[in-house]
């Protein structure tokens, strides 16, 4: 047992800003800055209704370049990243990708750019910000896990659909907690060759994984494809997209911090960490040219959370253990996770064909300008890549194995 014992698994989720009641996100945002930042609340709490009125960068351009070293705790600086992105995007975006400018101004700029160094993020709408911290419950007597009692905090263009695709991301990221407190446990149960234990902890995070597809499979249900491509989609663009590319510009300036303009993804699903989690829980592994993808889209993560993404890859992994125990019911239990694993990936590749294929097939057939969107939101072959990841997952089943080593305690009487 002494070489999974080894095993750099978390021993507390505390240690990594997870809980097991709200998983990956953010415990209780705060909604409102101090009243020293009353200019970014201002513009930030009604971001929407400025892009839609057209007078986004007339506010930008008044706005003074305020102190964030006033910023004093760590949901302040949650907050005003979530703030600043989106006011960064509205500004960029809002007059649409043929009318986008190549200066971001100071008043914005400086302060995102330092806010994000102290957070250790990038400074573009992301996850991290957008589904982790963006999000407040309507009514407390109820549960947060309901998706009906939550709402953002920082709203951009497309109404209910924008509002649902990240409220369905959130409950993704909210089932991960449960998982992550059982491997743990798990991690325990390898040392002491509890069988019984570990074949339940599989159990419970096989029921999470199909928990999480069907929570994912709901924005088929309350999110519109044509609202979502043509108006919520192109908020979450980064610099390097094909509508700055077609004006010639190498990325945007962030004025007050350097003249040469920078790069930066825009908001994907890859920047979450919620499945990349489950991948190093279960041993799945990547081919060379994912991996450097995969790696790119942890810098758009949290530090903690890529943290814990690379210390459940260390060492011995559950996968290695389970190949090599003499329980066949515990591989089966181990499978059946990979598969549910699988099937979310299958899941989340027919959400991007209706959401993104279908209406892209569409604009390119009529001299629209959205068909410039022609990428996934972080530049990605989306299909190929999700195509890929999916066959990767699907090649991590066990087979039996000629060659049991490790035998563990199990009760006589199991059905």
């Amino acid at each position: 047992m002494a070489d999974f014992a080894s095993a750099a698994w978390p021993s507390r989720l505390q240690d990594y800003h997870i809980s097991e009641k709200y998983g990956l996100l953010l415990q209780n945002p705060l909604t409102r800055l101090p009243s020293y930042f009353d200019e970014w609340n201002e513009i930030a709490l009604h971001l929407d209704d400025s892009i839609s009125a057209g007078n986004i960068r007339e506010k930008v351009a008044r706005l003074s370049v305020l102190d964030h070293e006033k910023l004093a705790s760590h949901r302040e600086l949650r907050l005003a990243h979530l703030m600043l992105t989106g006011i960064a995007a509205g500004y960029v975006w809002g007059k649409g990708p043929k009318n986008v400018p190549q200066v971001l101004p100071k008043a914005v700029a400086l302060p995102l750019w330092r806010v994000s160094e102290k957070l250790g993020i990038q400074p573009i709408i992301s996850p991290c910000s957008w589904t982790l911290a963006n999000w407040k419950v309507k009514d407390q007597s109820k549960p947060i896990s309901d998706i009906h009692n939550r709402d953002l905090i920082v709203h951009i263009p497309g109404g209910e659909t924008t509002v649902k695709f990240f409220v369905v991301a959130q409950q993704v990221e909210l089932a991960v907690g449960p998982v992550l407190g059982k491997v743990i446990e798990a991690k325990q149960a390898i040392q002491d060759g509890d069988g019984e234990k570990l074949l339940a902890i599989l159990r419970m995070m096989d029921f999470s994984l199909k928990e999480m597809e069907s929570n994912l499979d709901k924005v088929q249900e309350f999110c519109d494809p044509d609202v979502f491509f043509n108006v919520s989609r192109s908020y979450m663009m980064g610099w390097e997209s094909k509508p700055f590319k077609a004006l010639g510009y190498d990325g945007l300036v962030y004025q007050g911090i350097s003249a040469e303009p920078k790069r930066f993804m825009g908001g994907s699903a890859a920047q979450s960490p919620a499945i990349p989690i489950m991948d190093a829980i279960l041993g799945v592994k990547h081919g060379k040219e994912n991996e450097k993808f995969h790696e790119d889209m942890r810098r758009y993560m949290l530090p903690m959370h890529r943290r814990l993404i690379m210390d459940l890859r260390k060492g011995r992994s559950l996968k290695d253990f389970v190949d090599v125990c003499s329980d066949s019911a515990i591989k089966q239990a181990y499978n059946s996770c990979v598969d549910s694993l699988t099937s979310f990936r299958s899941c989340h590749l027919k959400i991007v064909v209706r959401f993104i294929n279908v209406p892209l097939r569409r604009a390119q057939t009529k001299e629209e300008e959205n068909k410039v969107f022609d990428e996934g939101t972080a530049g990605s072959e989306i299909i190929t890549y999700l195509k890929s990841t999916r066959t990767a997952t699907k090649e991590s089943i066990l087979q039996s194995s000629p060659n049991l080593m490790i035998e563990v305690k199990t009760p006589t009487d199991r059905v």
